[in-house]
């Protein structure tokens, strides 16, 4: 059997959404259905540059008021580190079956009710053998 380099591809599978069941903190199915892109999506991808480059840009304005003689605070929040998991929960999230509408709001609804699910949908988003067929 050949393989081409368009089958090794990860940007292109991950475009095609994986669906999985979501479960609760309990591990029982909630019914819920996610339909999430993978991490190698350029739309994820480009998410996590952005939300990387902000946090080192945070990191050179410290060391440079720090190189300034001003007092600097050294460390980022808890309440920083969810809203980076939230957003970069939140892009991988394409579609489901709930009977609310999958919207940029609804889906910050849900990335922020748990980091069980949050964990869930980066978890299979990383997972590329969720996207990769060969």
């Amino acid at each position: 059997m050949s393989i081409s380099l368009a089958q090794l591809d990860t940007s292109k599978a991950s475009e095609v959404p994986f669906e999985f069941n979501l479960l609760d903190e309990s591990g029982s199915d909630t019914g819920v259905i996610l339909k999430i892109i993978g991490s190698s999506a350029e739309k994820v991808k480009s998410e996590v540059k952005k939300t990387l480059n902000q946090v080192r840009q945070k990191a050179a304005m410290r060391q440079a008021s720090r190189q300034a003689g001003k007092t600097v605070v050294e460390y980022t929040t808890i309440e920083e580190d969810i809203e980076i998991e939230v957003r970069l929960s939140a892009v991988r999230v394409v579609g489901w079956n709930l009977s609310e509408e999958c919207n940029a709001d609804n889906i910050d609804k849900l990335c922020r009710m748990s980091a069980f699910y949050r964990d869930q949908i980066v978890g299979n988003s990383n997972n590329l053998s969720n996207f990769m067929k060969l």
